[in-house]
């Protein structure tokens, strides 16, 4: 039997990533890394709002990390 991963969908007011920053955006999450990002204009199914301010940042193995006030987001 296969588990199946679910994504999680995140927004915030702000998302602030290494090149630039988002207002009204979301995040997405895959076993703790940053999969996908951007704005949002409409309301999305299965995404939490958070509020505030999303800040994403790379890791040292590459990987992109989403941190809401210094705590890492997982899934």
């Amino acid at each position: 039997m296969t588990a199946v991963t679910r994504n999680r969908r995140v927004a915030a007011n702000t998302i602030v990533t290494p090149r630039e920053e988002i207002d009204q955006g979301y995040v997405e999450l895959c076993n703790g890394c940053v999969v996908g990002y951007g704005h949002f204009d409409r309301e999305m199914a299965f995404t939490e709002w958070l509020g505030g301010r999303i800040d994403i940042k790379v890791a040292f193995d590459g990987s992109l990390r989403a941190y809401k006030e210094g705590k890492e987001l997982t899934e």
